[in-house]
């Protein structure tokens, strides 16, 4: 005997794509990058007051710039 009922293909409802959270995570996302770029940004900008303030040369500074890169 052959069992032959065939049963309709079950429709299955993707989830939502976006919506809310999608872009408060997205948000957040585009602020840490904003901040991550000032944050590598800032030791280019403050080099001369760095080296005055610090009483340091080229050299030193050089150092300070290869670390900090090292580090990001």
């Amino acid at each position: 005997m052959s069992d032959s009922s065939s049963s309709a293909p079950v429709a299955v409802e993707a989830p939502e794509i976006g919506g809310r959270y999608a872009k408060y995570v997205l948000f957040v996302l585009v602020i840490v990058y904003i901040f991550n770029f000032i944050d590598r940004q800032i030791l280019s900008i403050l080099a001369e007051d760095i080296k005055a303030d610090l009483g340091i040369g080229d050299a030193e500074i050089g150092f300070l710039y290869g670390t900090a890169f090292a580090v990001f």
